[in-house]
């Protein structure tokens, strides 16, 4: 019920397009970034996978579906970990689904992170009893951790901070150190290996994107001009990206009074966990784990501000964790399951006339504390109406080999059919040639991350755009067939397009332009010498002279065919990544962003090398999952019979 009271706007036709959401009709089974191209951005990759096949079952409505999901899954598993009566149960799942931290994400599009976030509260389960059973059974926390590492990379240090408290509080409680050390020595080692695809990928090839002290600025949790940065995070608010989403305690301005009520059951709750023997040790995990997450959420902000700002720079990996607010949901989920145990202990001695309007009250504090989470985020949210002028343009260009080169260049940006909202760029998923388009984030402290040297090369062109006459000729070389337009934005600042000599206007609507490229273009090239030390400028003033196409032919994505002919260059117009080897030699950076290398007349083969490494490590994931599975299955038998021989 809670999730159609919250997307049933979103259930008509369109799409839902968020901020980081955007699936269209075309969207990729398998990425570029899968095969180890384009950096080798595995991050998310099971759950990419995932939609990308519903994405073709299940058309439009992927777009909202795992939204109505988050609800149910996220209830259930909330209240398996609480326990007890179906009224704590349920009012632990209740605030651990509707809080303005699922709001922010849900606005933002963050629908990977959102499911497992719902699936948190059953990894924790896990955590709590495994290191008390045998070594079989305790790798079911392995099985988890995979699934939300899975959904999102970031989980990788949410649970370790979970397994770090739950470690610690076996040591205490059980006096078992070194049984606790093995399990989480063995632990680790199982989320390593089952985590494998994400430690070769990016190791073999090189980054796509540069992050640094500028994005620990940029990503920063923000505070509220009210009650300041503590009282903002511990209301689980501190989003970084402010300003774009009516939240719920612009609406609402006792906000704080509802959260000193709900804090007040908080609090009763811990109380009465932690003088119940049989939730002793729960309790103590939740609030320790709900503490470190809140201190953690401040980033390099707050009395752990030094100790995350060391982490950030010095812990391999740490970085993923720029944006710091996503520690919250440890609290949240810490609030959920002790105000659970709040709401229990308060109606659990009501007579029957009394207790129905307790219940309603008490569960009317999360539901009045983030109310503007239903009804589509308030009205916030509906689906987009995608003009016909795009499917239009699809047709136009139709498949096969040439790019799209798609503008206005941004990551994010606004469109008439989102009623203004940002959204990422969905131009890739939207048509059916690869697309070219912006990878600059554009935030205050941050123009860009991209490492691309074709992106800095064509944002260069851009800047000039009006002293080009040959638009066509300069893209030729990266194999840009057709050049798109959106309407949208400052769309009117590339107005020079018009004044181009070899660009021919095929399509033109209210919300697009489509440009045809009239220089001949080829994924790859043969020429007698390169332009390797020439300069942007030059470029400009001189475009490249078009280059013989024989000889050069596109396997795979990995791999291209060099026929036999005249001694010089090939040139292939794929992005710059020392990963692509001819003859065992890596390429030479050409200065519009390809690569390009000396050869003889004899046939050759440019191999994308990393694949090999980026397979293998897609083969260790996967077999350390099976193995783990097989084991944890056995004992789990083994443990049943044990029990029902008993």
């Amino acid at each position: 019920m809670l999730g159609v009271l919250v997307t049933f706007p979103l259930m008509g036709r369109g799409r839902v397009l968020l901020l980081d959401w955007t699936i269209g009709p075309h969207e990729a089974i398998v990425s570029p970034a899968a095969l180890g191209l384009a950096g080798g951005s595995v991050a998310g990759l099971p759950i990419s996978l995932l939609v990308g096949v519903l994405a073709h079952a299940v058309g439009a409505a992927i777009t909202w579906l795992p939204i109505l999901i988050f609800f149910p899954v996220a209830t259930f598993a909330a209240g398996r970990l609480t326990g007890g009566r179906p009224i704590a149960r349920l009012s632990a799942g209740l605030l651990y689904s509707v809080n303005p931290f699922v709001l922010d994400r849900l606005f933002a599009g963050h629908i990977g992170f959102l499911i497992g976030y719902a699936l948190l509260p059953l990894a924790v389960a896990s955590l709590l009893e495994a290191p008390t059973q045998r070594i079989g059974r305790s790798l079911a926390p392995v099985l988890w951790v995979a699934v939300l590492i899975g959904c999102s990379v970031h989980f990788a240090w949410i649970a370790a901070v979970v397994a770090i408290v739950v470690a610690v509080t076996v040591v205490f409680e059980y006096r078992r150190p070194l049984r606790t050390l093995a399990w989480g020595v063995t632990t680790a080692l199982g989320v390593a290996a089952t985590s494998t695809y994400l430690l070769v990928a990016p190791a073999a090839t090189k980054a796509p994107v540069r992050v640094g002290a500028a994005d620990l600025s940029a990503f920063r949790t923000s505070g509220d001009p009210r009650v300041g940065l503590y009282a903002n995070v511990a209301g689980l608010y501190g989003f970084w990206r402010t300003g774009e989403v009516r939240l719920p305690k612009a609406s609402l301005s006792g906000w704080p009074f509802l959260l000193v009520a709900l804090l007040l059951i908080v609090v009763l709750g811990a109380w009465e966990m932690t003088r119940r023997a049989d939730r002793r040790s729960v309790g103590i995990v939740l609030i320790a784990s709900g503490a470190v997450g809140y201190l953690l959420a401040l980033g390099d902000q707050g009395p752990t501000g030094a100790l995350f700002r060391w982490a950030y720079f010095h812990l391999p990996g740490f970085e993923v964790m720029r944006e710091p607010q996503k520690f919250l949901c440890l609290l949240a989920l810490a609030y959920a399951v002790l105000f659970g145990n709040g709401v229990d202990f308060l109606t659990h001695r009501k007579s029957v006339r009394t207790i129905a309007p307790s219940i309603a009250i008490l569960l009317a504090l999360p539901l009045g504390y983030c109310f503007t989470l239903f009804g589509g985020l308030n009205g916030q949210l509906r689906p987009a109406h995608i003009p016909n002028s795009w499917a239009a343009a699809d047709a136009t260009m139709g498949t096969g080999a040439g790019e799209i080169l798609f503008l206005p260049w941004h990551l994010y940006m606004s469109f008439p059919f989102t009623n203004g909202r940002v959204i990422a760029n969905p131009a890739p998923e939207f048509f059916r040639r690869r697309v070219i388009s912006g990878d600059n984030v554009e935030l205050p402290t941050v123009a860009s991350e991209s490492t691309s040297g074709r992106s800095a090369f064509l944002q260069y062109l851009f800047a000039h755009g009006s002293d080009v006459r040959s638009f066509g000729a300069i893209l030729a070389p990266l194999d840009v067939r057709y050049v798109v337009l959106a309407k949208s934005d400052d769309w009117r600042s590339y107005g020079w397009l018009h004044q181009q000599t070899d660009l021919s206007l095929v399509l033109d609507t209210p919300t697009l332009e489509v440009w045809a490229n009239g220089e001949p273009t080829e994924s790859g090239s043969r020429t007698a010498v390169t332009d390797h030390g020439r300069s942007w400028a030059s470029l400009l003033a001189r475009p490249p002279v078009a280059a013989a196409a024989a000889g050069v032919t596109r396997r795979s994505p990995i791999l291209f065919q060099v026929d036999p002919g005249p001694p010089g260059w090939i040139q292939l117009a794929e992005p710059y990544d020392p990963g692509w080897t001819l003859a065992g030699k890596p390429p030479v950076p050409l200065p519009e962003g390809n690569m390009a290398w000396p050869v003889g007349r004899s046939a050759a083969k440019v191999k994308f090398g990393p694949w090999r490494r980026v397979r293998l490590g897609y083969l260790v994931s996967l077999a350390a999952v099976a193995v783990i599975a097989a084991v944890w299955y056995g004992a789990s038998k083994g443990h049943v019979a044990r029990r029902d021989g008993g």
